[in-house]
């Protein structure tokens, strides 16, 4: 689908490369049902090169919203004029709009991701060690509240060391207050260097997770490792790009 063929009004979408994945079209359909409303939501294909037309394209033709997932999310943050607190604290965004005739920016995924966690699920992440695979847009949206609900202690794992590496630091460069600054610790490791000892959860935050036609790779459960820890949550944020 080409954004630059309609113009129809209070349109929204998801942009993506691949996206077929996305279950934000039936998940906002289904919001839309339940509230009496009509919302057109359709899924965008397009390649990183093709990013910026295709966003322009949407936005400037009436429409309303358009989610960015993967990989969209950090060069959506560059793309935006104005960038909410938590997007600019993430770097990456996953909720564009056009205001003011400029494009505006937030990031959503965190403050869905634990408020999923903590209300939907009733597990609370004061005081436990964590561990997070993975370290692309979706893991730096939720890096910045994970950290601010004052964890004893977070990992970040990935196939690329040095990803994790900058995404911890980009972390830590976050205004914590004391307490949360006095409890919170961290690790840099690859997949292959992860050890489970002391972890409560685990969070895969990656498309390793995928189903097996995803190109992103096979299905291989919750975690790309084997590990011994209490609890393994694969909250798939590159498809859930949608958090309320």
């Amino acid at each position: 689908m080409k954004m630059s063929e309609t113009t129809a009004q209070d349109r929204y979408a998801v942009i993506g490369y691949p996206v077929s994945h996305s279950w934000s079209p039936f998940i906002h359909g289904m919001s839309a049902k339940r509230t009496n409303q009509h919302l057109p939501y359709s899924r965008i294909a397009a390649a990183p090169e093709a990013s910026d037309r295709e966003v322009a394209a949407f936005l400037q033709t009436g429409g309303k919203r358009l989610n960015a997932t993967v990989p969209h999310k950090p060069v959506a943050a560059l793309m935006a004029r104005y960038r909410s607190p938590r997007a600019e604290i993430a770097g990456a965004v996953n909720t564009l709009l056009m205001e003011g005739g400029a494009i505006h920016g937030d990031n959503t995924d965190g403050a869905g991701f634990v408020t999923d966690l903590t209300r939907n699920l009733g597990l609370e992440l004061e005081g436990i060690r964590i561990l997070i695979i993975g370290a692309g847009g979706a893991a730096r949206g939720v890096l910045g509240p994970i950290l601010g609900a004052a964890p004893e202690y977070v990992e970040i794992a990935n196939r690329n060391e040095a990803r994790a590496l900058e995404l911890a630091r980009g972390g830590l460069r976050r205004p914590f207050s004391a307490r949360t600054a006095s409890k919170h610790g961290h690790a840099i490791r690859t997949v292959d260097g992860v050890q489970s000892a002391s972890l409560d959860v685990c969070f895969c935050i990656t498309c390793a997770a995928s189903r097996e036609d995803d190109p992103c790779g096979p299905n291989v459960g919750y975690c790309p490792v084997s590990l011994d820890v209490p609890r393994r949550l694969s909250d798939h944020l590159d498809e859930r790009d949608d958090w309320p």
